[in-house]
Formats: structure tokens, sequence, C-alpha cells
């Protein structure tokens, strides 16, 4: 069970990290979408520190000896998930620029041919 003093400094930390989260979606530094699960991580974070029972029981549930250890793993899935959600965009990001790149690199080509023939 967590001591009181941890569960009002865990409060405290993810209200602070909401506050901090929504004023970064509003000077548009993070997109609404990934701020989601952001969110739900707080969200969750909130519950299992204001109903500890609740993670106890699920550990015990689940077959996981302590509940901190399943604190961890749920750390460690929600924290791959999102890596492996931000590869795929930076990766989408980076094909796209590519294609940009390519893209403007005809489009000067053709604009120095022009500027050629009508020099001529």
């Amino acid at each position: 069970m967590l001591d009181f003093r941890i569960r009002i400094m865990a409060i405290a930390v993810v209200i602070l990290g909401f506050i901090s989260l929504t004023g970064l979606i509003k000077q548009k530094k993070v997109e609404l979408k990934y701020a989601l699960v952001w969110y739900g991580a707080g969200v969750v974070i909130l519950i299992f520190t204001l109903f500890p029972k609740l993670m106890d029981g699920l550990s015990h549930l689940l077959g996981i000896a302590t509940p901190v250890n399943m604190l961890f793993m749920l750390a460690i899935i929600v924290l791959s998930a999102i890596v492996m959600e931000l590869t795929a965009v930076l990766s989408a990001m980076s094909q796209r620029v590519r294609k940009l790149v390519q893209e403007v690199a005809l489009l000067r080509d053709e604009l120095q041919q022009a500027s050629e023939k009508t020099h001529e």
C-alpha cells in the first residue's frame, strides 16, 4: 500500500503534468492526438493512487508478486507503445520530407531550364 505522502505527491505531479501538457497544446507545441496518451497515463496513475487496493487486486489477479512489479510492467508496456507510435510517425515524416525534397529539386531544375530558355 502506498504511503499517504507518496499518494499526495503522485496526485500533485499528475495535476502539474496535466497543466503543463494543456499549456503545450495551447502553444501548439504538442498535438492533441499525442497528448491524449499522456492524459490517459495520468488518469490511470490517478485511479491507482486514489484506489490503491485496486492495484493490489489487479496484481493478484494477474499473478504478479507485488503491485510495484505490476506498476513497472505497465509502465514498460505503455512506454514501449509510445516509442513504437512515435517511431512510426517519425518514419512517415521522413518519407514525406524526402518526397518534398525531391519535388523541390525537380521544380528548381524546371525553373532553371525555363530561365535558360528565356535568356537565349
